[in-house]
């Protein structure tokens, strides 16, 4: 059989816990290795005997249906930059079932980076401050962009492996955003089973815990590295800063940070890319944007400095998340966050407190323009199309500079 879950992960992301979650449903098997790594299929192999050697590492089709098995996924970390620049999506739409689905896990990309470094200081014996490790990878990514092979990718990849509206669109446009589905990492942990639940039905596969030996996804223990918790505690700190400074063990002086990471110059790094992502994200079924807009990273690097800012607080107070009387401003931001920079200017948006609302106030235009309203009325998050219309009708009324 072939995988029909490929996880679309960049590394140091919590995809490690997500297999594991996956791997505890009775109707999910996953490949002989955790990652397969498999694509993109170098150019230069054969599509169709790649296939085959990859069609090996899964159980065949007839143990599948003996042991009642609906899913297989593959690990393979495929939100690398490696993937996405080696052409990973697109190959997968040409070569694999219509069936095969995405899931990837986004995390603060501040703090992934600062997990690869732990993890490079740690287990490989980097001898780099994280400031050193971050003007490295910031001057290869430099140097690689817009080149089809780069000697320094690797060097790269730490950092260019947070830019994660790039692996979103990709994916998106080579199999469709129904085909795909983005979770928060924090999510992953602090509501493991709300997540589960979610990634079944995306999966077609049955709810966790209908059967006595399933294990609910909460009884997973979380799996991987905890580079973060060590990069914070104080009392490692003489151990990083030894490794990477030549400090010694008998040096008291605990407050030299010359080490640390500056995690506002890298969220600086991130801070454009962040911004495109709230239209990737937030135009999806409402049970995912319940998650988002309850994420800390979200709420503080996506939807900061925007009226998102007051939906995200909005949500904190409500359990019916995203219903038309949030998401007027907001919405209409959100919408137009990949056109640029966007100055409001003769569209009156302060009586605007819903997509009705909004609606309203345009709704001449609006019906010569798209026609029928009801598809954006009564529930935006399901209606591309309408989305789209709307975000190209508001746009009208904007100047983008």
């Amino acid at each position: 059989m072939l995988p029909t879950i490929l996880v679309a992960s960049a590394p140091k992301t919590g995809s490690t816990s997500l297999v594991a979650d996956l791997l505890a449903h009775p109707q999910i098997v996953g490949a002989t290795c955790k990652e397969t790594r498999f694509w993109p299929i170098d150019h230069r192999e054969n599509a169709s005997f790649a296939l085959l050697r990859y069609r090996a590492l899964f159980p065949t089709r007839a143990d599948a249906d003996v042991q009642g098995w609906r899913a297989g996924v593959d690990g393979g970390l495929y939100g690398r930059w490696r993937s996405i620049r080696g052409g990973a999506p697109a190959q997968v739409a040409a070569l694999m079932p219509k069936v095969t689905r995405v899931v990837g896990v986004l995390r603060d990309p501040v703090a992934r980076f600062i997990s690869v470094w732990v993890g490079a200081v740690a287990r490989d014996d980097l001898e780099a401050t994280c400031g050193k490790f971050y003007d490295a990878a910031l001057d290869a990514v430099a140097e690689c962009r817009g080149m089809l092979a780069c000697e320094r990718e690797r060097e790269a990849a730490p950092l260019a492996d947070g830019i994660y509206v790039s692996t979103i669109r990709q994916w998106n446009a080579a199999l469709g955003p129904e085909r795909t589905l983005w979770l928060p990492h924090g999510a992953l942990h602090d509501d493991a089973d709300r997540v589960l639940q979610l990634v079944a039905r995306f999966a077609g596969v049955q709810p966790y815990g209908q059967n006595d030996h399933d294990k609910r996804p909460s009884t997973v223990a979380p799996i991987g590295s905890n580079n973060l918790r060590d990069y914070r505690d104080p009392a490692a700190s003489r151990f990083f800063r030894a490794a990477v400074v030549g400090a010694s063990d008998d040096d008291d002086d605990d407050d030299d940070d010359t080490w640390r990471c500056d995690e506002r110059r890298v969220g600086r790094f991130y801070q454009p890319w962040n911004a495109l992502l709230a239209p990737e994200l937030l135009a999806r079924d409402r049970d995912l944007v319940d998650l988002w807009l309850s994420d800390p990273w979200f709420c503080e690097a996506v939807a900061a400095r925007s009226t998102l800012e007051n939906l995200c607080r909005s949500t904190k107070e409500s359990t019916n998340l995203l219903p038309c009387n949030h998401t007027g401003p907001a919405t209409l931001h959100l919408l137009l966050h990949e056109f640029g920079a966007v100055h409001i200017q003769s569209l009156d948006l302060t009586e605007v407190s819903s997509l009705r609302d909004l609606v309203s106030v345009v709704r001449p235009q609006f019906e010569r323009t798209c026609g029928h309203v009801t598809g954006i009325t009564e529930g935006f998050d399901r209606t591309p199309p309408a989305v789209v219309c709307l975000a190209e009708l508001v746009s009208s009324f904007v100047t983008v500079t």
